[in-house]
């Protein structure tokens, strides 16, 4: 076969995997560098992220795919903050079908913590390591000679991270900013000696909020607790992130966290003339909720002792913290976060309770008689009542008709409502055969639990008989709560849907023997029989 066909019915080929088919292109042919992927963040690259570059054929120039080539030792050097760094190949791609030149080389590099380059990414002249690309017919190798790649402002390199490890409390409101912590760790990088809150910026969309103390870091630390100093008043959603400068950790260049939320909270305002209308709170329960308290006025410098305010709550679903308050003339202004907290129990309802506040300790303007707006708090219940029927046994006796209860019980019971659960014979009946060994109604029933009833019972009408068998099974399935329909917020599970009930069989063999008589004749033999 000539050349020309071999040429004629070589196909394009697109790298799945690094390993190509390659022809000649004139050996003068150079290529083209370039870096192809783009920051996540929009300005720098972090650790664990990946570049991406490209090797490129010039226009109108390639190499046919025609025989194979291995590029998986090939390696383009990349230039990060002055260090060499290796991106090996991903892709190889076909530039143009019909030519079927080969026109593109994707390699990528994932960036370290230790990575730094506030210049940006740039990549040497002739960058290609690795195994020659040759040539099919001459044997030659491709040229693969490029041009210096300058940095890259746009392909800045910041490989250590800072992030918000925890908070505490754990949901940050504007209700507990105030002495709130945040702890801030170091990833590809340590703190030096000498930090401070100085050290530190708070990124945030809320005004009022600064950082009070940072606690004693040691040189080579990578964790640092911050604790929060706030005024703040928000009515939205707001967000909070922490900015390390450079002079505070060993890569001195400033680099931010991501980002907490903050959530608004209702605020109960005490004071003469203020208002008294009840606020709310929703939560879960298990879980907690916030508002705040604060004076509408000065008490005064002459209130030495200050105003002590006490909050209770009236139900055992809700519980309150802390149970007192105190305002003095320094901190009157200041907004003070109290948590409520839904306590978990053993019934499937929501429940609502009030926390009252009044005056304790008081001060000419703020009188024991002070009326303070309450809080009304609703906890959506959040337990799974659980459907069960056990697998009871009876006798079935030598006559007439003996009960086999199943019990059925619903834990926690539904105390606010009248349910009823439907069951039927099992689809995958038992042994025993209906109407003869039993009595039971064919079709879908129901049973019902009255308002906070934890069990009742399906009764199944064993029949007696004298026959003697083995013990034989009843099945009974349940369905889910249906009539009436569940109650809001009810959830209810039929894990243990199917019992079965045994009929244990009591008959029994009895041994007898005879007494036989027979003449005894004059001669010979005569059987007698017993």
């Amino acid at each position: 076969m000539t050349g020309r066909r071999r040429l004629a019915r070589a196909r394009c080929a697109i790298l799945a995997a690094p390993l190509l088919a390659l022809a000649a292109a004139p050996a003068a042919a150079q290529v083209t560098v370039s870096i192809t992927s783009t920051p996540a963040n929009g300005t720098h690259y972090v650790a664990g992220e990946a570049i991406t570059t490209r090797i490129s054929g010039l226009a109108g120039r390639g190499v046919r795919f025609t025989r194979p080539i291995d590029f998986t030792n090939s390696r383009m050097a990349l230039d990060i903050g002055g260090v060499t760094r290796q991106a090996t190949p991903t892709t190889v791609l076909n530039g143009n079908f019909n030519l079927q030149y080969f026109k593109v080389v994707d390699f990528s590099y994932t960036v370290a913590a230790a990575d730094l380059d506030t210049d940006g990414v740039s990549i040497p002249q002739n960058s290609i390591s690795g195994t020659n690309w040759r040539e099919t017919f001459s044997g030659s190798n491709l040229n693969r000679d490029h041009a210096a790649l300058p940095a890259q402002s746009a392909h800045r390199v910041i490989g250590y991270t800072a992030s918000i490890s925890s908070t505490s409390p754990a949901v940050l409101t504007e209700g507990n900013l105030n002495n709130a912590t945040v702890a801030v760790a170091l990833v590809g990088a340590t703190f030096g000696s000498g930090v401070t809150a100085s050290s530190f910026e708070l990124v945030t969309t809320m005004t009022g909020v600064t950082i009070a103390s940072v606690s004693s870091v040691s040189s080579g630390a990578t964790a640092a607790t911050l604790t929060l100093s706030s005024t703040a008043d928000i009515a939205a959603d707001a967000t909070l992130a922490v900015r390390v400068l450079a002079a505070a950790h060993s890569q001195n260049t400033d680099v931010t966290t991501g980002t907490v939320r903050v959530a608004p909270v209702g605020a109960v305002t005490a004071g003469p003339g203020a208002a008294t209308d009840a606020i709310s709170v929703a939560l879960e329960e298990g879980s907690t909720g916030f508002y705040t308290v604060v004076l509408s006025s000065d008490p005064g410098a002459t209130c030495t002792a200050g105003v002590t305010i006490g909050i209770t709550s009236d139900s055992p679903a809700v519980t309150v913290s802390p149970a007192t308050i105190n305002f003095t003339s320094a901190n009157w202004s200041i907004r003070r976060g109290i948590t409520a907290t839904g306590v978990e129990d053993g019934n499937l309802d929501d429940e609502t309770a009030t926390i009252s506040h009044a005056v304790t300790a008081a001060c000419p303007d703020y009188p024991t008689t002070l009326a303070i707006a309450s809080v009304t708090v609703s906890v959506d219940d959040n337990d799974t009542s659980l459907l069960t029927i056990d697998s009871p046994r009876v006798v079935e006796g030598d006559s007439g008709s003996t009960e086999m209860a199943f019990t059925v019980t619903l834990s926690p019971p539904v105390v606010s409502a009248q349910v009823s659960v439907a069951y039927a014979a099992a689809t995958m009946a038992g042994t025993a055969t209906s109407g003869t060994d039993y009595a039971f109604a064919s079709g879908l029933r129901h049973l019902g639990f009255s308002p906070g009833q934890r069990s009742n019972t399906i009764s199944v009408n064993v029949t007696g008989d004298t026959t003697m068998e083995a013990d034989e099974t009843v099945r009974v399935a349940l369905g889910a709560l249906v009539v009436p329909p569940t109650p809001a917020g009810v959830a209810v599970s039929t894990a243990m849907s199917v019992g079965t009930g045994t009929i244990v069989d009591d008959d029994t063999p009895t041994l007898t023997i005879d007494s036989p008589s027979v003449a005894e004749g004059n001669a010979g033999t005569t059987d007698l029989t017993f």
